[in-house]
């Protein structure tokens, strides 16, 4: 199940900056439905050809109206309607008299991680705010949670490289919390106190999303005590994602280890697919968000080797010193590979001052116009001759403090922050010599009730909401293949998210034709049950009796709850009044309605549903 829309806390009146939202994304409520009817005639949608339809199988221990395991049955006299049930399943094509033939079995077992032997690992996506014990103040023991299990295959796999076909055919679990089996004497615990809406608004427009343990926390110690447990990591236990990277094993690799036996595309691959599963279940998520910031701000072309070692020195430095981070950085094999600073002498003055102006630009003061050749001549000298010493007396100038404040602020709490917000969270970073998470929780703290959770989500926090919306299980591990379209390397790259390409964006920037016109493309693939490494959960079915009540409940089964236009869009698109019998809907059907919903304008902000 997912987090539906209805179970939010009462939205504050939209600031007018969700005007311009609307103004934007307010015409693909009105072109989608054309769009995929078009798309279907035309058979660019999906091929004609039967080998590639995708039809939804009915439960055996149920009859579901309008379903059957190889086509369609219409029947008209059925009030009923009712959706799929278990996951999408491909059939090859049908001859006539001929029973259609599974190929879900023919489909080879994932690959391993190359030159490790790492079995990609399911992910159950757990459906946020379930009710929960509350998490204990920090200075006591937190409960551990409840860790799915992931149990590998029983067939042994030999090792190959080749990106893994197609997800093994596994039971979807139950998104419905775990319970603690309590003795005769105990009570059970009570239940969970959700955090005032202000605090929820926040939440969501930071990215964040409200899990049971995080309602839990805030509930026992405060939103501010929360606040402080997320900026010191080491308080907040993250059981999933623990044990979904316990076997990768290059995390921590040396980069030099790495290179000199060929294993940086395996270690890049674990790096990746780690991050990933952190921003989609990790309860770490303040640092998350922070690391992925500095992700795209120090990116850089390198190595895959050199990459793992950048993503190392922000991890350990992401919540630090900025000076502790700008030095680690400059000094890691990556910078000093994307320079060419070890193939050449290190007198090469040109090198030198490359890096000195990407320094001041970028690192330092956000702004070319802000220093001249001179003052680039100067940091290169300095850098080369005392490095800590001389980042030290730069990140202590105002210019540096209001950049990276305003950096701070984008990522954490949008384009439209106060300037009051800013410059208090530049006195904090000048007045605590730097201190990065000082000044996130100057954000979090003084955006209470300022921050507008109706701003556009990025295009990976677009994609892990459509993940939680569907109840998807998702395959961690395997290589990392951003060329394969048909996996969720493959949807971030379409969706100009791929990490570690500098994909630092206004929000803005995420409305563009081309970005919203990505989404829509990833939404149908995603509903349609066709990422190889995403195995969709069942889709509940429906007890509506009319096609407005049908369209409501497939929204709700995304996790979305529509407005008007999006909701009469769905209707046209299925050529329906909404007074008119719930009908029968097959596959194919099914998945271009969840596509369009994914691809609305509702959610495309952040209190959009699947938080």
């Amino acid at each position: 199940m997912s987090l539906l829309y209805a179970d939010l806390p009462e939205r504050p009146e939209p600031p007018a900056a969700r005007s311009r939202v609307e103004l934007v994304l307010g015409g693909i409520a009105a072109i989608s439905a054309t769009m995929v009817g078009a798309r279907i005639a035309s058979g660019l949608l999906r091929s004609t050809t039967a080998a590639d339809r995708r039809v939804a199988a009915p439960r055996e221990s149920e009859s579901v109206t309008g379903f059957t395991g190889v086509e369609r049955v219409v029947e008209p006299e059925s009030p009923i309607a009712r959706l799929a049930d278990i996951p999408v399943v491909e059939y090859a094509p049908i001859a006539d008299g001929d029973e259609a033939r599974s190929v879900v079995d023919s489909v080879p077992d994932p690959a391993p991680l190359p030159g490790t032997g790492t079995l990609p690992k399911p992910l159950p996506v757990s459906a946020p705010l379930e009710p929960g014990p509350a998490a204990p103040t920090p200075t006591t023991t937190v409960p551990a949670t409840t860790v799915p299990a992931t149990t590998l295959p029983a067939t042994t796999v030999p090792p190959t490289t080749v990106p893994p076909t197609s997800v093994p055919v596994t039971t979807v679990p139950s998104t419905t919390s775990p319970t603690t089996t309590a003795s005769p004497t105990t009570t059970a615990p009570p239940a969970l106190v959700d955090p005032p809406a202000e605090v929820h608004t926040l939440v969501l427009a930071a990215g964040l999303t409200m899990t049971s343990q995080m309602a839990g926390t805030i509930d026992a110690v405060g939103y501010e005590g929360w606040v402080d447990m997320q900026l010191d990591p080491s308080t907040t236990p993250d059981p999933v994602v623990d044990a979904v990277v316990v076997d990768f094993d290059l995390l921590d690799a040396d980069p030099e280890h790495l290179r000199a036996n060929g294993l940086g595309p395996a270690a890049l691959s674990q790096t990746r697919w780690a991050g990933f599963a952190r921003s989609l279940v990790g309860e770490r998520q303040v640092e998350e968000i922070v690391v992925g910031l500095w992700r795209e701000f120090f990116a850089v072309h390198a190595p895959e080797a050199d990459l793992v070692g950048l993503e190392q020195v922000i991890r350990t430095h992401a919540l630090g010193g900025y000076v502790a981070l700008l030095d680690a950085v400059l000094g890691s094999s990556a910078l000093r590979s994307a320079f060419m600073l070890d193939e050449h002498p290190s007198v090469d003055q040109v090198l030198d001052s490359n890096l000195a102006r990407t320094l001041l630009e970028r690192f330092a003061y956000g702004d070319p116009d802000e220093f001249d050749e001179t003052t680039v001549e100067t940091a290169a000298a300095a850098v080369a001759a005392d490095r800590n010493g001389y980042l030290t007396a730069l990140v202590a100038e105002p210019r540096v403090a209001s950049h990276i404040a305003e950096v701070l602020a984008g990522h954490v709490l949008g384009d439209a922050v106060p300037d009051e917000v800013i410059a208090a969270a530049a006195m904090t970073f000048a007045g605590s010599g730097g201190s990065i998470s000082d000044v996130v929780r100057q954000l979090l703290v003084s955006g209470v009730g300022v921050a507008d959770s109706s701003r556009v989500r990025s295009g990976l926090g677009w994609l892990t909401a459509a993940l939680r919306a569907l109840g998807a299980e998702v395959m961690i591990g395997g290589p990392w293949n951003p060329d394969d379209t048909a996996s969720l390397p493959g949807a971030l790259r379409l969706l100009g998210a791929e990490p570690g390409t500098g994909a630092l964006r206004s929000d803005e920037a995420w409305l563009t034709p081309t970005a919203v016109g990505s989404r829509w493309g990833v939404s149908r693939s995603l509903a349609g049950g066709e990422l190889t490494d995403v195995v969709l959960a069942p889709t509940e079915p429906s007890s509506a009796t009319s096609a407005a009540e049908l369209v409501t409940d497939l929204a709700r089964s995304c996790g979305a709850l529509l407005n008007e236009a999006e909701h009469e869009a769905v209707l046209h698109y299925l050529s329906l009044d909404g007074d008119a019998p719930a009908p029968a809907l097959d596959g194919v059907t099914l998945a271009d309605v969840r596509g369009l919903v994914l691809s609305f304008p509702s959610f495309q902000r952040r209190d959009g549903g699947g938080q």
